[in-house]
């Protein structure tokens, strides 16, 4: 692994950073690499020359902002100056929603300096919006959300390191995931890859005390409650005999900073794991059970320290291969993954109502699902790549499942 030192904090190129590039070769595409959030607000929007000057404000606390991604025989990121006004711009838009990275971008964006970009959306003078994409080789979702609370919230810029020592044994703890990704996902018709499917980005939101009062009445976390309503989602979604007669597992990224390790601004620290979701079992309740069992604390915890390790401390080639492995579409359904709480935001002094997530899809992926938490709503973003004649929306059979969980938690007690 080697590191670019930029202050209290850093970017790193490790086997996760040379699986993205590897990724973006394989696509041609460096755009279908972004992701990142919508913040939408009420009222009169400021100048952008407003939101240039408060991201201006603590660029040199951004290294992600600041450093582009040299390529060749070894990647490094090399810090340039950066040129607001390019990174920063406006998009007239009438409806201030979400779309897929590449629609604002384009499908090959610049890759010669930082791998940002943000824009105002204007609106309609009821709503406006700022939006704000990062390549995955920069950023992970932790990441861009603490550099958001830096720029329009509280959050200190300023980050405490530990120093952290190579331990590639603790990779020995992720042979579980890696042997199981050995066989492949059940084939579900409905998440084929359709020749040139177009992306479509649906979001549904769902008030956050659901999630609360499932994890309350069952003892499980926010994030299993979720997986237990998305599982029941899938079975709404598509009814059919390859998910209701099943067991599917999904990609579940996983933060790997360790406790009491402050979230820097820079980098990329997740790993991948492996959960099954329950799809074949009728009860919600009974779903929610197998769901905490498979995404259980204690193997969440476990596989940490492993995941980051192979990300970090194998040989890269090593490195890169089980990281790939552990994604893979022919080894998972789909991604469901799950930004953590978000703080209070204010952009020039308006407070941000909501924060959407924009996903992205890996190669040969169709389906990918992001879930926020800001100001007492839950949001899913749903990105797809299926045959258009699926109309069904699987964000709206979510916060059904969702609703359907908590009564039935409800009832329980």
């Amino acid at each position: 692994m080697t590191t670019a030192d930029v202050g209290s904090a850093s970017l790193r190129v490790d086997s996760l950073t040379r699986a993205f590039l590897a990724m973006q070769e394989a696509t041609g595409s460096s755009g279908s690499l972004y992701f990142g959030v919508l913040l939408r607000l009420r009222g009169t929007p400021p100048p952008v020359d407003t939101l240039r000057a408060l991201v201006g404000r603590h660029l040199d606390h951004l290294p992600a902002f600041t450093h582009r991604l040299a390529q060749g025989s070894e990647p490094r990121w090399e810090r340039v100056e950066v040129d607001l006004d390019a990174h920063i711009d406006v998009l007239p838009a009438a409806v201030v929603g979400p779309e897929p990275a590449t629609v604002w971008l384009g499908p090959d964006p610049e890759r010669n300096r930082p791998l940002w970009r943000m824009w105002l959306l204007p609106g309609d003078g009821e709503t406006w919006g700022v939006g704000c994409l990062v390549h995955h080789a920069a950023q992970d979702g932790v990441a861009l959300l603490r550099t958001l609370e830096v720029v329009f919230g509280d959050r200190s810029p300023t980050w405490k390191t530990q120093p952290r020592k190579p331990r590639p044994w603790h990779a020995l703890g992720a042979l579980p995931d890696l042997a199981a990704a050995l066989t492949p996902a059940r084939k579900v018709a409905a998440l084929a890859q359709a020749p040139d499917a177009p992306r479509r980005l649906t979001w549904r939101s769902a008030p956050l005390s659901d999630l609360r009062t499932i994890s309350a009445a069952s003892g499980a976390t926010i994030g299993q409650a979720h997986l237990a309503a998305l599982t029941g989602a899938l079975r709404l979604w598509s009814p059919t005999s390859d998910v209701t007669g099943a067991t599917l597992p999904v990609c579940v990224p996983v933060d790997t900073r360790r406790d009491g390790e402050d979230q820097p601004a820079a980098g990329t620290s997740i790993g991948l794991m492996r959960v099954a979701l329950p799809c074949g079992e009728p009860d919600p309740l009974r779903r929610l059970a197998a769901v905490t069992r498979a995404a259980s604390r204690r193997r969440m915890a476990a596989r940490r320290p492993a995941l980051r390790a192979l990300a970090e401390d194998l040989p890269p080639g090593l490195g890169t291969v089980c990281v790939t492995l552990l994604g893979s579409r022919r080894n998972v359904a789909l991604t469901a993954s799950s930004f953590p709480p978000v703080r209070p935001l204010a952009v020039a002094g308006t407070p941000v109502d909501e924060v959407i997530a924009i996903p992205w899809l890996p190669p040969k992926h169709t389906c990918f699902t992001i879930l926020t938490s800001y100001q007492g709503q839950a949001t899913l973003s749903v990105l797809t790549a299926l045959d258009p004649a699926r109309t069904a929306d699987l964000a709206d059979c979510w916060a059904d499942a969702l609703t359907t969980l908590r009564i039935a938690c409800d009832n329980r007690k």
